[in-house]
């Protein structure tokens, strides 16, 4: 259960004489609450790093300002000669703690070779 005290002070009927105005309770979904700490791009960017040595990240946005939707840009050499899904489930696997205890609830990629990455015009 989770509780919601609405103050004293809050102009309700009832509250005053130390007495909060209410207390509500209600019963708490377990997809409803994210029992982890919100994570930070700097530590995308750190696991990204020790997983795929040299990369650039030069991207990192938070999309909904929530600290666990967000899209990242990477650019490594070892994606090269592999399709985008590939690609993609490499960066997966390097973020599968951070993805698994819900840190980070969606996460849109952009991967790039260094060379396609040059050309893409950064």
């Amino acid at each position: 259960m989770s509780e919601f005290v609405i103050p004293a002070d809050a102009g309700i009927q009832g509250a005053g004489k130390g007495r909060p105005a209410a207390i509500v309770q209600w019963p708490v979904h377990p997809f409803c609450v994210n029992p982890s700490p919100m994570i930070q791009p700097q530590e995308i960017e750190d696991t990204l790093g020790r997983v795929f040595p040299g990369c650039v990240v030069p991207m990192i946005k938070d999309l909904t300002g929530g600290g666990d939707h967000y899209q990242v840009v990477i650019v490594h050499d070892s994606f090269a000669g592999k399709g985008l899904i590939d690609q993609h489930k490499m960066v997966y696997e390097a973020l599968k703690e951070e993805l698994g205890d819900e840190r980070i609830h969606a996460l849109s990629l952009k991967t790039f070779t260094p060379d396609q990455w040059e050309k893409f015009g950064a």
